[in-house]
């Protein structure tokens, strides 16, 4: 389990609407003092969503949710520590990520391409499959499978799959690292070998998605959904 101190509070900025009216103490959002023009943004930026068909179909989605549009604004201003506070448990796929990149160990990445990043996570999903086929091969007198080998088959496409998703973000923070003249090397290759030696330092990826939480939601739920897959066939 992670304990929801071990928690970056920015990771609480990936919840939707209807999480946070869930959370305990929703009342404070709405007279906090926290930063109203950010949250301004952020309330046009949801309105202009696909799916929304114009300013009134918006609102009508609000009351569904029992807010009017000073409500959303509170809520899209409130800060991350006030969602983390307001917070009663991790989010799974918050502790999926937490667990497969936390602490200050460096990490391993298999390869030499982008989607090596992934590797951390696919690690984390072959050992809960494989820990779910040992459990129902010891339950049962056989089973179909072989229980060392099934979750490496079931996650085969895995790490490609989560590369392609960190695939644009890493990009944009190497180009900022290489800007910022914080990679070494003479050649593109040998920068781009010293940016995946950066990814891999203790903390790096933590702190990429200390900036990009909604990537780190979608990269936990898609690993999570891995899991059950895998380990229900």
């Amino acid at each position: 389990m992670v304990a929801p101190s071990s928690i970056p509070p920015s990771f609480y900025r990936a919840l939707d609407l209807r999480e946070r009216i869930a959370l305990p103490g929703a009342e404070r959002a709405w007279h906090g003092d926290d930063d109203a023009v950010l949250g301004a943004l952020r309330l046009e930026r949801h309105r202009g969503l696909p799916g929304f068909d114009g300013p009134a179909d918006y609102e009508q989605r609000l009351t569904t949710l029992g807010l009017d549009l000073d409500g959303a604004l509170a809520l899209f201003s409130e800060s991350d520590d006030s969602l983390a506070q307001r917070a009663t448990s991790v989010p799974e796929w918050a502790e999926v990520i937490c667990q497969a990149y936390g602490g200050d160990r460096a990490l391993r990445f298999e390869g030499d391409a982008l989607s090596a990043v992934a590797t951390p996570l696919v690690d984390h999903a072959i050992e809960a499959v494989t820990a779910e086929a040992r459990r129902l091969s010891a339950e049962a007198q056989r089973v179909p499978f072989d229980p060392q080998t099934v979750a490496t088959v079931m996650l085969s496409r895995l790490g490609n799959e989560l590369g392609t998703m960190l695939d644009r973000t890493l990009v944009l923070e190497m180009h900022v690292a290489r800007l910022e003249r914080r990679l070494s090397g003479e050649t593109g290759s040998a920068r781009f070998r010293s940016y995946l030696q950066r990814l891999a330092e203790p903390g790096t990826m933590m702190a990429i998605f200390d900036e990009y939480p909604v990537l780190a939601r979608v990269l936990g739920t898609h690993t999570q959904q891995a899991i059950a897959a895998g380990s229900s066939c």
